[in-house]
């Protein structure tokens, strides 16, 4: 529900949704659960991709 529920006050933690800036992290059981999952894998590689292609720590080395 947290993840793909639609918002609703049963389930506090959907207002999560809303939040700009928030990373879900589940384990693998919860995980096969979800309808979009093949999408979340996507973006949270293409994610880590940016985050390393961008590491402040690789500008000082330049």
């Amino acid at each position: 529900e947290m993840v793909e529920g639609s918002i609703s006050a049963f389930f506090p933690a959907t207002a999560l949704q809303l939040h700009e800036r928030v990373t879900v992290i589940v384990d693998e059981p919860a995980a096969s659960k979800l309808q979009l999952k093949g999408y979340y894998k996507f973006v949270g590689k293409l994610q880590d991709d940016l985050i390393k292609k961008h590491r402040p720590s690789d500008w000082i080395s330049r």
